[in-house]
């Protein structure tokens, strides 16, 4: 088995196991403290990555 699939059997496991409300709540407590926004810097060369690679 490869490490791909291991992880996802393993995610698949814990969904599976704790429902998809609980894990949502638990990131939505963790970005709740926490900045997610992507650096506008970072954010304007991965828009242009990808202009240039389609």
């Amino acid at each position: 088995m490869s490490r791909s699939q291991l992880y996802a059997f393993a995610l698949e496991q814990i969904v599976d196991r704790e429902g998809d409300s609980e894990i949502t709540d638990q990131l939505n407590a963790v970005y709740a403290d926490h900045d997610s926004r992507l650096d506008p810097g970072l954010a304007a060369a991965q828009a242009e990555a990808v202009r240039e690679q389609w």
